[in-house]
């Protein structure tokens, strides 16, 4: 899969608003939805308070005792409840909530400074959770170091936020710097979480790539950036390859030319892989719905990247798309995941994580290619399956396979 990653990027069909110029309709579906999400498990920050902390502020990330070998809970949620609490900042609640992360977040960039730029625990020699971090800082940056045209230009930033998301910058080009040097000398381990979600990496610094920060920064920031993506996709496992291989064209692992398989096309294979009966052909990280969901995308990533500037990037990735709803989708407009993919049976499940990333990766190959399938899907899966999520609506409880 080894391309020439080289700037300037190719142009996005759409550039979404910054959240900071845009705020749902009181009284309206969305903010009834996202004012629901503030009030539960969300903003209450996965149950913490009192004397018992919750898995935010026990996480290692800011300064607690920490609770798994992964540490990646406190990104993922950062990643949601960081634009739920700028969207919602004029709500008393939605403003406290962005103060509270707004703490967190100078504690991680001041334990940055402190170790060369690396952020976030390194937890069992993993820089996973760090990938999930710098996709969510963007957000931060997006929302208060933009520049509003049109009728969001008479929007006022915060000029500590704005100091903040400068600072938020000038961290992601620290960390790519201590995260590539890190990488010579671990490479991203095969089957690993990390080996599996490198796309998060496109996604974060492809944020920063396509900002006027990059063409603020010096040719050696620059250049940390670029050899860091490449170094990633070409260490990271191949989703293109695996994603288009078939019996007839199986997959073949680039490491090791005697480990073959191909992507599954029934419930059957799919199982077998998800019992990890096909070790050491295929390993069911690539069949694990949230990593294939993230995974989706790569081919709008890498489009963008491409030195070449070739659509056909375009194509396969559509092509990769539909392939993989035929084989496995669902009339929610998920593919069954529970956790891994289970072909196209009425009584298997998708895990929710799927459903989110599923429709992050359709969005972002919507605002690359315009292809508006691609929105189609996301609406599909914004009124349905994401909602089975949620048992009564108030967000306070979390089905974890629907």
């Amino acid at each position: 899969m080894p391309i020439n990653i080289s700037p300037p990027l190719s142009p996005a069909r759409y550039t979404p608003l910054p959240l900071s110029t845009v705020s749902p309709t009181p009284g309206g579906w969305m903010h009834s939805q996202l004012t629901a999400q503030l009030h539960g498990l969300c903003g209450k920050k996965w149950l913490g308070g009192g004397p018992y902390p919750g898995h935010v502020e026990n996480s290692s990330w800011v300064g607690g005792a920490g609770y798994d070998g992964l540490e990646e809970a406190y990104t993922y949620w950062l990643n949601g409840a960081l634009p739920l609490s700028i969207l919602l900042q004029d709500d008393d609640n939605g403003g406290l909530l962005l103060e509270e992360i707004e703490y967190g977040i100078d504690y991680i960039f001041d334990m940055a400074r402190e170790n060369d730029g690396w952020l976030g625990p390194k937890i069992n020699d993993s820089p996973w959770s760090s990938f999930r971090f710098c996709t969510a800082i963007t957000t931060y940056i997006d929302a208060f170091d933009s520049t509003p045209t049109g009728a969001a230009a008479d929007i006022t930033t915060d000029p500590k936020r704005t100091k903040r998301a400068k600072r938020a910058v000038l961290t992601m080009f620290q960390h790519a710097s201590s995260l590539l040097e890190y990488l010579k000398s671990s490479p991203l381990a095969p089957g690993s979480w990390e080996h599996a979600r490198w796309v998060e990496l496109l996604e974060a610094y492809g944020f920063l790539m396509s900002s006027k920060h990059w063409s603020a920064s010096d040719q050696g920031q620059q250049d940390v950036v670029v050899n860091l993506l490449t170094v990633a996709q070409q260490q990271g496992f191949d989703w293109l390859a695996w994603l288009e291989s078939n019996e007839s064209n199986p997959f073949v692992n680039s490491s090791d030319s005697s480990i073959r398989g191909w992507f599954p096309s029934n419930t059957a294979d799919s199982d077998a892989i998800g019992e990890n009966r096909w070790l050491p052909t295929v390993d069911r990280q690539w069949t694990h719905g949230v990593n294939l969901a993230q995974a989706l995308q790569v081919y709008a990533l890498l489009y963008r990247l491409d030195s070449m500037k070739d659509t056909t990037w375009l194509d396969r990735g559509r092509d990769a798309f539909d392939r993989v709803m035929d084989l496995h989708g669902q009339s929610t407009g998920v593919f069954t995941a529970d956790e891994n993919l289970a072909g196209r049976e009425a009584n298997r499940g998708t895990e929710t994580c799927a459903v989110v990333e599923l429709m992050n990766s359709a969005f972002n190959s919507f605002s690359i290619s315009g292809d508006v399938r691609y929105l189609d899907q996301v609406e599909l899966v914004a009124y349905n399956a994401l909602p089975a999520a949620f048992f009564n609506g108030t967000m306070w409880s979390l089905n974890y396979y629907q």
